[in-house]
């Protein structure tokens, strides 16, 4: 089995599955590629992104013109595709990065809402240093059972901190779960039985 994890192992797979003859259709304005052949009278074509190994579409076709017209609208997907991912790029490097001392909640959970509170306490490049803190409990007379609201507290002498990188308004903190900034108001948890 070949190592795919290179780029040149990657291309070199692509090249070892492509048919003898297929002609090379490169696009000006992204990495997307085509391949066009003819094999036992059909007229083919497979696309791909990238250095992609598996192709992202393999089809025959009825005409030439068919085939071109194909090519043509992966090429313009491709690189509304690229343009997006750019204009992405730009827009979540461009957010405000919270300050020192600035509170971050995060709300997950199957079953029920599970509100977890974080204490950013550094801002290195888009790197946070973070600090999670307790929740408390302000949850008023009359709530329905299994619900409630919390606060979060100071954070615990000695909690041991970790990084996340902040992306566009929020920043991973768990496998689970996102944080982004807290709007200062008691955040609504539940409780299952």
């Amino acid at each position: 089995m070949l190592n795919l994890q290179s780029t040149e192992n990657r291309l070199n797979y692509r090249s070892i599955s492509l048919p003898a003859g297929a002609a090379k259709v490169s696009h000006k304005h992204s990495d997307a590629v085509a391949y066009t052949f003819s094999r036992a009278g059909s007229i083919s074509a497979v696309g791909y992104r990238g250095t992609a190994a598996k192709p992202a579409w393999h089809y025959r076709f009825k005409s030439e013109k068919a085939r071109e017209a194909h090519v043509t609208s992966f090429f313009a997907a491709e690189l509304a595709r690229a343009t997006h991912k750019a204009a992405r790029r730009v827009e979540q490097l461009s957010t405000p990065l919270p300050e020192v001392g600035t509170i971050l909640r995060a709300s997950w959970g199957y079953d029920q809402t599970n509100i977890d509170f974080y204490q950013v306490q550094a801002v290195s490049g888009r790197m946070l240093t973070l600090v999670r803190l307790p929740s408390i409990d302000v949850t008023r007379e009359g709530t329905p059972y299994m619900q409630g609201q919390v606060t979060p507290g100071t954070a615990r002498a000695g909690a041991t901190p970790f990084r996340a990188r902040w992306i566009a308004n929020s920043c991973k903190v768990s496998s689970c779960s996102y944080a982004s900034i807290w709007n200062g108001l008691p955040a609504r948890f539940s409780t299952y039985a």
